[in-house]
């Protein structure tokens, strides 16, 4: 991802002294941030085909049918193939059951290595946090008489889970954070770093360039895993 920060002379003029100039640029320089994050994390869920610039996201690295991934073909490399579980249909009905073999699965028996985080869409996560409400108590005392109810923060078997706007419709990742990882070139103004400014020989502006190169990779697919087709 690239992206500048340009300020004219006359947007310079308009926001005059020392202090005002630097609060127009690092408004500016706060804007572009904002936009590489919502881009980065857009990313973080696409199968990476949208450009040459886009990352091959969690679409790509875990599937729900044979694949060639980073050069390997999982159809002949099985160690190579993630877990996953299609049409799991209604989470009221099926979901806990659907996600606790996925759940297993990625843990692949008594080996101690389980999912650390699952990831998926508000409508999953609101209908796992509602298929808990039964088994809730309530307690209040006169230290405490307010009732507090839901949860803000809900795990499943020891994984943390978290919902995300940008997650697929009906989907739910099983991840493992100790075998993930987002990889950030080292080579220097490629890390979210900007460029001195500039000023175009033809140009009355000044500008600089910020940009950030990296990839999201996945050690071990086989520890990882991938609903779909999840309703509430």
């Amino acid at each position: 991802l690239s992206g500048s920060v340009v300020i004219s002379d006359r947007d310079r003029a308009i926001n005059s002294g020392k202090q005002q100039a630097l609060n127009l640029f690092n408004s500016k320089v706060q804007q572009l941030e904002t936009t590489f994050k919502n881009s980065l994390n857009s990313d973080l869920f696409s199968i990476g085909t949208g450009s040459a610039q886009q990352i091959q996201g969690l679409q790509y690295w875990l599937r729900t049918s044979s694949a060639t991934v980073a050069s390997i073909d999982d159809s002949a490399n099985s160690w190579w193939q993630n877990q996953s579980q299609t049409s799991i249909g209604s989470f009221a009905t099926n979901g806990r059951d659907k996600w606790r073999t996925v759940y297993n699965d990625c843990s692949l028996g008594a080996n101690n290595d389980h999912p650390t985080d699952i990831i998926t869409t508000q409508t999953v996560h609101e209908a796992l946090e509602k298929s808990i409400e039964p088994a809730e108590r309530y307690e209040m005392t006169s230290k405490n008489p307010e009732l507090n109810v839901g949860t803000e923060k809900l795990k499943f078997k020891g994984a943390k889970v978290t919902w995300d706007d940008d997650c697929p419709s009906g989907t739910a990742y099983f991840l493992n954070a100790r075998d993930s990882k987002i990889e950030f070139c080292t080579l220097p103004d490629h890390f979210l770093d900007y460029t001195p400014q500039v000023r175009p020989v033809d140009q009355r502006v000044t500008g600089s360039i910020m940009s950030v190169t990296g990839n999201l990779i996945l050690k071990i697919r086989r520890r990882m895993g991938v609903g779909t087709g999840i309703t509430a």
